[in-house]
């Protein structure tokens, strides 16, 4: 089945293959990278390991992206997770968008990687920053600065699945940057629910 044969999912319905691919329940609490604990282990990368559900992603955020009249020149991403759901709106963007992989000294160490920095031409060019997931809001702020430091202008930030509970989005309208998810993570029920408005 090719992309263009995929048949039209709504939002609602890519949220529940979604997370029950992406989430697992465990009895015995897990530490959170932002803190405190929970019985919901959420692995986004996971639940995008195929060609049709990397797909609807893509279309989703860029879709959403549109709805906002999002205007870009570049898009960005930093992490495996990021960079797989950049990978994933590639079919869906624009024409003429340049796309910018960036790799930070974490993944120079963690993976071997030789080439730190922004794989692109950004001065001046207005640049939207993707993720898988934003817990802590880390990634996304590791990048914003690497784009800001290449004479990017960064406005908007979107994910798949934010889980810091409205945590970084208010982080980030400190920053200046719109912070959007197409899915807010449920504590109570481990439910993907939609949070954006396509």
């Amino acid at each position: 089945m090719t992309t263009a044969s995929i048949p039209p999912l709504r939002l609602e319905t890519f949220g529940i293959q979604l997370g029950g691919r992406s989430v697992a329940f465990y009895e015995e609490p897990l530490k959170l990278r932002a803190g405190g604990e929970s019985h919901w282990y959420v692995d986004v990368r996971t639940g995008l390991d195929n060609g049709i559900s990397m797909s609807q992603a893509g279309k989703f955020i860029v879709e959403a992206a549109r709805t906002r009249q999002l205007a870009y020149k570049v898009v960005s991403a930093i992490g495996v997770g990021g960079h797989a759901v950049m990978a994933a709106t590639i079919p869906h963007l624009d024409k003429g968008t340049t796309i910018s992989f960036a790799v930070d000294k974490h993944e120079m160490d963690e993976q071997g990687m030789d080439q730190y920095g922004l794989h692109a031409d950004i001065e001046n060019k207005r640049v939207w920053v993707l993720d898988d997931t934003a817990t802590t809001g880390d990634s996304l702020f590791t990048l914003i600065d690497m784009v800001r430091a290449c004479g990017g202008i960064v406005e908007d930030a979107d994910v798949a699945v934010d889980r810091s509970g409205g945590v970084v989005s208010e982080a980030m309208r400190g920053a200046g940057v719109k912070f959007h998810a197409l899915f807010e993570f449920s504590e109570e029920t481990g439910l993907l629910v939609p949070a954006s408005s396509i």
